[in-house]
């Protein structure tokens, strides 16, 4: 995304070079010569750049596995989606999203956030430590803003251990999840 050398954007159409068998792109001829001088400095640029913009696209990915997820909006019960790009909202500590701006400042109805708790186990659809079916009568805990279910007590003490790995595997469930119902 940026010339390790001048720090302008680039894109794949630019000139490049290869170190130690990495494709780096640059804003302009001379920075090849540069980085050339100086491979590593410029490599630990560019990777840190990809590590941040790979970050960026799984975050991405686990909101629009979220908003797949949960379905519809807690206020209106419409389909996420269908009234332009839904917004994140926090409830409690749980982050849900509304169909759009408008309804923040409405209030959720509780038939309509019954059916999202129903969404979200059934997308989830397992405890991600003992693999047993879940569903939204059971205990949960919240990571980050996702509730997690579980099959039992214990299991929340698990994952609240190791909490970006099970954020990682709920996304895995999810998605698991997604491609079933298409």
């Amino acid at each position: 995304q940026t010339c390790p050398i001048m720090k302008k954007p680039v894109d794949s159409k630019m000139k490049s070079t290869i170190v130690n068998g990495q494709r780096v792109f640059v804003c302009c001829p001379p920075c090849i010569e540069k980085i050339q001088k100086s491979p590593e400095t410029s490599l630990t640029f560019v990777n840190a750049n990809y590590k941040s913009y790979v970050e960026k696209q799984v975050n991405s990915n686990a909101e629009e596995l979220h908003i797949a997820a949960q379905a519809i909006c807690p206020v209106t019960g419409e389909m996420l989606g269908t009234k332009g790009k839904p917004v994140k909202v926090k409830v409690g500590k749980e982050h849900i999203y509304v169909a759009n701006k408008e309804c923040l400042a409405k209030k959720i109805d509780l038939n309509h956030w019954k059916t999202i708790q129903a969404n979200l186990a059934k997308a989830q659809g397992i405890c991600p430590i003992m693999k047993k079916p879940v569903d939204a009568k059971m205990e949960y805990t919240v990571i980050n803003g996702r509730k997690i279910f579980v099959c039992c007590p214990p299991c929340i003490e698990k994952i609240e251990a190791k909490p970006n790995v099970y954020v990682t595997e709920l996304n895995k469930l999810y998605m698991k999840s997604n491609s079933a119902l298409k």
